[in-house]
């Protein structure tokens, strides 16, 4: 569930900064991003996710992808340890 919501928060990050969607609706989208207390932000994040999914599907699907591939890195890095690192062995 974490992962989805990273994921979620990337995609919509990439979103807010593609050049293809206008600029009020960019805007909106990252007023929707802050963390504003109350059902505010989420009125507007459900707001522009209609606009988004009706009109700029393509950008919405590129974001998505792209937010998954900047995932995977950091996901590689926590399993391969670092170059040159030996696990210590301790004999009693």
């Amino acid at each position: 569930m974490r992962e989805f919501f990273g994921h979620s928060i990337r995609a919509a990050r990439l979103v807010a900064r593609d050049q293809r969607i206008p600029k009020p609706l960019r805007a909106l989208a990252a007023l929707a991003l802050l963390p504003i207390p109350g059902p505010f932000d989420e009125a507007v994040f459900v707001i522009v996710a209609v606009a988004l999914f009706v009109f700029y599907r393509g950008p919405m699907r590129e974001a998505w992808r792209a937010g998954a591939a900047a995932a995977a890195p950091r996901d590689l890095a926590l399993q391969v340890p670092p170059v040159g690192f030996e696990p210590t062995t301790t004999t009693d």
